[in-house]
């Protein structure tokens, strides 16, 4: 009988060990996630941990930053440095934190600056940027205002409510037409943006519609900032990659 106990307690040592090695290569072959950041705003230098090793990203305001790989449980800290007068050592102060979705990705982070207390506060949106949410030799547009977009882009219309966003595939031709107006309550609809944007193969572009921030001259603008992100793509054996 303790022969036969000490027999069972043996095979579940054996099968818990086994259980163990598994997970282990499995943890060793899972592939890290990707993901870039686009700034709204001029921001300072963010760094992030990554294997418990501090990583500069490079954000700016007018393009998409290389890919950086997050950390395998998702979770991203961005944090500035900064050295108090009575100490040679720089403190890292968190600035934006958050967990990237399931998905293989890779995912754009956009950063928008708000402020409390007259305190800068990092706002932030994670779109899924991966081939399957924006196909090569399309257009993806996304409305950024508060007000609602009508968008004619690449002769399609589109209604765009505050927060949404609409892939069109590009033209046969090598420019298409971007045309927005603005929902106004005393005027109705506005048009503020008319003008061709050029197409080039193997890219995809992206669009932000935002408003325009108020300022002395103009403290109700009514019309709305473009910017316009286009990322070229190489087909290699294992898929396409974004550069």
């Amino acid at each position: 009988m303790v022969n036969c106990r000490r027999s069972i307690v043996s095979h579940w040592i054996l099968a818990l060990l086994l259980l163990a090695c598994i997970s282990r290569i499995h943890g060793q072959g899972e592939q890290p996630v990707k993901f870039r950041l686009v700034s709204m705003h001029d921001i300072p230098q963010f760094y992030y941990d990554y294997e418990g090793e501090p990583q500069k990203l490079f954000v700016s305001a007018g393009s998409f930053s290389q890919l950086y790989e997050a950390p395998l449980d998702r979770r991203i800290r961005f944090y500035v440095e900064t050295t108090p007068t009575d100490s040679s050592a720089p403190v890292k102060v968190p600035v934006a934190q958050m967990n990237l979705p399931s998905g293989d990705g890779p995912f754009l982070v956009v950063l928008r600056t708000e402020f409390r207390n007259g305190e800068p506060y990092y706002r932030n949106a994670i779109i899924d940027a991966s081939i399957d949410s924006h196909p090569v030799g399309a257009f993806r547009i996304f409305n950024f205002s508060k007000r609602d977009m009508a968008v004619q882009l690449s002769g399609e219309n589109l209604l765009l409510k505050s927060g949404e966003s609409k892939v069109v595939s590009y033209p046969e031709e090598r420019k298409a037409w971007l045309k927005v107006a603005v929902a106004d309550d005393d005027e109705g609809w506005i048009k503020v943006v008319s003008s061709p944007r050029s197409v080039s193969s193997r890219t995809r572009t992206t669009f932000f519609l935002t408003d325009i921030p108020p300022s002395e001259g103009d403290p109700n603008p009514k019309g709305v900032s473009i910017r316009e992100f286009r990322e070229r793509t190489v087909e290699t054996e294992s898929g396409i990659l974004i550069q």
